[in-house]
């Protein structure tokens, strides 16, 4: 799923937030402020719309027939939060524009910062290492992303926020023919579902088919394999074929689970499963159908 916010070109999907990308959500912020700017020609109205909502402002101005935020503010014609944030935000910037005027040491050294285009998916742990920069560093630089990894190849080029001094270093290692992400390298069962994958591994099925160009349900073959981004740390538990069971315990079906999930859980074959409910590898497996599952002697 993606949701975009536009005219600002933030994307929103199950890899990234980019209302928390530091460089888009600023010149997003200027962008917005200008453009308020540009209507009101006032830059305390300007502030306010960015707070209030342009139609808010609008509306206030036009039933007063007042043209002036401060004259707004005294007659309380804007909501509360924005009479007091205009002033604060006015405050808070001369504060930080005279710092020494207030005794204050308070701006950092820029770094300098610069972004590099990106187009695979990327760990940014691997690519740290690889790059010789700290790991910390680039993982701060870019708090959109959700896992740490960058987003898969598509259309839309994704640039990754480094500072200057490390864009060369970052650069070659992207040009490395480099493995930069993990992958969990899964072997199709008998009842495996992308669902029920997507479950397994803490992921969603539009990650999984993200790296798996072309897979569809009805085509998952038993034996076939399947890449999967190892986006979380998950602990991949292989079946027991030990048969000395007892299946006096019970499992309650949940929403997209599977008989191979199920089992996983319980650490016996799918095919153990199904015989042990009188039901066949291939069965619809229904939520909210209590299962018999086994409790170990």
């Amino acid at each position: 799923m993606q949701n975009s916010i536009d005219p600002f070109d933030m994307v929103i999907n199950d890899w990234m937030d980019e209302r928390r990308d530091f460089w888009k959500s600023t010149q997003g912020a200027l962008r917005k402020l200008k453009e308020n700017y540009d209507i009101f020609g006032d830059w305390p109205l300007a502030l306010a719309a960015y707070n209030a909502g342009l139609g808010a402002v609008s509306r206030a101005i036009r039933n007063s027939n007042i043209n002036d935020y401060w004259l707004l503010s005294e007659r309380n014609l804007l909501p509360r939060e924005t009479i007091h944030y205009v002033p604060r935000l006015l405050a808070a910037a001369y504060i930080l524009s005279n710092p020494r005027q207030f005794d204050l040491v308070f701006w950092p050294e820029d770094p300098g910062w610069t972004r590099v285009a990106v187009n695979r998916t990327v760990d940014l742990n691997i690519l740290a290492r690889e790059a010789g920069i700290e790991p910390e560093e680039l993982r701060r630089a870019n708090r959109e992303l959700t896992y740490n990894i960058t987003p898969p190849d598509s259309d839309r080029e994704y640039f990754l926020k480094v500072r200057a001094q490390d864009a060369e270093n970052v650069t070659l290692a992207l040009a490395r023919d480099l493995p930069l992400i993990n992958y969990y390298i899964h072997t199709i069962r008998s009842g495996d579902t992308l669902s029920g994958l997507a479950l397994r591994y803490g992921i969603t099925v539009d990650q999984i088919t993200s790296v798996n160009p072309g897979v569809q349900e009805r085509y998952l073959r038993i034996g076939n394999t399947m890449m999967i981004p190892a986006l979380r740390d998950m602990p991949v538990l292989e079946p027991s074929l030990d048969r000395n069971l007892v299946f006096s315990g019970t499992h309650l079906v949940q929403q997209g689970e599977s008989l191979w999930v199920i089992a996983q859980a319980y650490g016996i074959s799918p095919e153990t499963l199904a015989e042990a409910n009188n039901m066949r590898i291939n069965d619809v497996l229904r939520e909210g159908r209590v299962l018999r599952t086994p409790i170990r002697e």
